[in-house]
């Protein structure tokens, strides 16, 4: 077993329909907030935005038979079980993920008990140990008059599945939590100025199967969708894709000048980018970005533009370039990818500085089973 798996791993095997062997694994995560719930407030006149936080557990199940299912859970410290409940729910392609609101928070927790049954198949049970990361730092805005109330949302496998982690910063930037130790395909650090005077850093393949500690810079430019992928067989360069959206080119559809683009305003928008991938996207060249791998910083090589469809005649602009580890390793190993953007924008006859941050993580082959 490698020591950076996210949570203790049962391996269950059964004999099914009396002729298959299946490999069945479940895993347990468990979210305790520090609070119970968080106002945060708009740097332009807006109602006040009041978020309900509560605890919540995740179960997750790969391998099992498909169809309807039941699984029954309870957890437990030491000898003795502290809550139990159960669902019903459905398994497609041998996964399932159920998120369970639980009553009060359960810190001193050890592991979930749970038992499956499924149709055409013996009931089968088992133990998924809990484990946390510790996950502290500060957000912080490159305009410090731009900052507002900020937050940070961690989606472990797919926008709006279960078990997404809404994570308060306070009015200093700070942030300080214990959060289920797994890899998280997506975060959003956003703050209540989105779209207003500051846009999203994002970072994709997040990895908190470990205690770690990170400043996020909130700019004017949000990299969206960063990818970074190899070409299986060719030589060790890192390929990087990102679509970066510039604020200040966003804001030229601003008619009113109330600092918000909406109704008629975004449709004019909308339309724009049926003719122009970058009606709000910068034009970026290599001396415009920066990355790191590791923390170490790379030339950008081969640059290159791509429209971006979606298919509703729509074109966003994407950018990919190569990066090449100078230490040489590459294959086997994991990496992170920092990208930093900046362009310079014009608004009403003034010259405005757009920037921006993002980040992906790059696996080996075969380390995205611990996503589930």
């Amino acid at each position: 077993m490698r020591c950076f798996r996210v949570a203790a791993i049962l391996y269950v095997f059964l004999i099914l329909s009396g002729i298959a062997l299946a490999d069945v694994t479940v895993r347990a995560y468990l979210y305790n907030p520090g609070k119970d719930s968080v106002v945060l407030t708009y740097p332009y006149p807006h109602e006040s935005n009041r978020i309900e936080l509560y605890p919540q557990l995740v179960i997750t199940g790969t391998g099992v038979s498909d169809g309807e299912f039941q699984l029954n859970y309870s957890i437990e410290s030491g000898g003795t079980t502290l809550y139990s409940g159960s669902f019903t729910g459905t398994a497609i392609s041998g996964f399932f993920a159920q998120e369970e609101k639980l009553d009060k928070r359960y810190p001193s927790v050890e592991r979930v008990r749970w038992e499956f049954k499924g149709k055409n198949v013996a009931p089968f049970s088992g133990v998924a140990a809990l484990k946390w990361s510790r996950f502290h730092g500060k957000v912080t805005f490159l305009n410090p008059q731009d900052a507002s109330d900020a937050y940070i949302e961690l989606q472990p496998m797919k926008f709006n599945a279960p078990g997404i982690i809404f994570i308060p910063v306070d009015k200093d930037g700070r942030f300080d939590t214990m959060v289920p130790a797994r890899i998280y395909r997506v975060m959003n650090v956003n703050s209540e100025g989105y779209s207003f005077n500051a846009m999203e850093r994002w970072a994709w393949d997040y990895d908190l199967t470990r205690e770690r500690e990170d400043e996020f810079v909130i700019g004017r430019i949000e990299l969206y969708s960063i990818r970074v992928f190899e070409v299986v067989g060719g030589p060790q360069t890192l390929f990087v894709a990102f679509r970066p959206t510039a604020l200040t080119r966003v804001l030229k559809f601003d008619r009113d000048g109330n600092g918000l683009v909406e109704g008629s305003e975004r449709d004019a928008m909308v339309e724009a980018l049926k003719h122009s991938f970058t009606a709000i996207g910068p034009e970026l060249t290599a001396e415009n970005i920066k990355v790191w791998i590791d923390g170490k910083l790379h030339p950008v090589i081969h640059l290159t533009q791509i429209p971006e469809y979606d298919g509703n005649e729509i074109n966003q602009v994407q950018y990919l370039f190569q990066v090449y580890p100078m230490d040489g390793r590459l294959y086997g190993a994991s990496h992170e990818i920092k990208v930093e953007v900046e362009s310079e924008e014009e608004l009403n006859g003034r010259k405005i500085r757009d920037w921006g941050q993002g980040s992906v993580g790059y696996y080996p082959w075969g380390y995205y089973q611990d996503l589930f």
